[in-house]
């Protein structure tokens, strides 16, 4: 009896193809979904046997495209901003610190001076 593949199976070996076509690496595509990259290249030689694509042509090194390329550069640019976005947050909540330090240091010297004034009577 033959086992049947579940459709999660089948969406993942046809994203590993597609990946694979875009210019990712075996390795890069292993890094993806958390597995070996023996996993992947097994998934992939199957699939490369379905379309009668060669070994040789499954290992071959697929060149970056250029829509990888400009996902790349977005993704770096989306990191700045997250961080640039990061680092305004942490300013804010710094300068609310030190409001909050400068009250306390007022408060502590109020209640020193009023002591100091209650010791001298």
């Amino acid at each position: 009896m033959a086992t049947k593949t579940s459709e999660r199976v089948l969406q993942m070996k046809e994203n590993f193809w597609d990946l694979h076509l875009q210019g990712f690496s075996i390795p890069e595509i292993a890094n993806m979904y958390g597995l070996s990259p023996s996993t992947v290249y097994s998934y992939l030689d199957k699939i490369a046997q379905e379309h009668e694509v060669s070994r040789e042509e499954l290992l071959q090194q697929v060149h970056k495209t250029p829509a990888y390329w400009e996902r790349q550069e977005a993704s770096m640019k989306a990191n700045g901003e997250d961080i640039a976005k990061g680092f305004d947050s942490i300013l804010e909540s710094i300068s609310g610190l030190q409001g909050t330090i400068t009250d306390a240091i007022i408060a502590i010297d109020a209640a020193l001076n009023n002591n100091k004034e209650d010791f001298e009577r």
